[in-house]
């Protein structure tokens, strides 16, 4: 087993042993310091994502941005994320991974307007490198999206001193 699959090992472990009370804090202190951003103020176009069972939930977030932006949800399309605007929870169904994604719309296709990409990880290092689930979905999307803001989001235990990186790796902008 390399690092980067022990590590998600350990992870998985810590998230099993989370209380749904320490889940529901965690996720409304960081929807929270979303929220007072001066980037997101700023920001019009958001990418975010609807958190899978074991993920920060950022739902608040979601649900409190100011209605006058746009936020986007990814839609995994084979190995590749597209991406459609969230329109209300009645406009989701669930995709590949069963993760819930927006329905009933065309897809957004211009990766220039997006200001804010928040994402989810495995792990985070202090230094702002992400470890994902393994299957670069986000490794291949956010070479298109260059200009934004990248937040990784997640638990306190997911930040790490540091974490295997590898050429490819992105650096995020912040980690919460």
């Amino acid at each position: 087993m390399n690092d980067k699959n022990k590590l998600r090992q350990i992870i998985k472990e810590k998230k099993k042993l989370l209380t749904e009370e320490e889940r529901k804090i965690q996720s409304a202190d960081v929807c929270r310091r979303l929220l007072d951003l001066p980037q997101i103020k700023e920001a019009k176009y958001i990418l975010a994502y609807y958190p899978l069972p074991d993920e920060l939930d950022i739902r608040d977030f979601i649900m409190n941005i100011d209605k006058s932006k746009t936020i986007l949800l990814p839609i995994v399309n084979n190995e590749d994320l597209e991406l459609g605007i969230y329109k209300g929870k009645s406009h989701l169904s669930k995709g590949s991974y069963n993760i819930l994604e927006p329905v009933d719309n065309k897809l957004f296709t211009d990766y220039s307007k997006i200001d804010i990409v928040i994402v989810p990880g495995i792990a985070f290092s202090r230094e702002g490198y992400r470890l994902g689930r393994g299957k670069g979905y986000y490794d291949r999307f956010l070479q298109k999206v260059m200009n934004a803001y990248k937040i990784g989001v997640g638990y306190d235990f997911q930040i790490l001193e540091e974490i295997p990186t590898e050429p490819h790796d992105f650096k995020l902008d912040l980690i919460l």
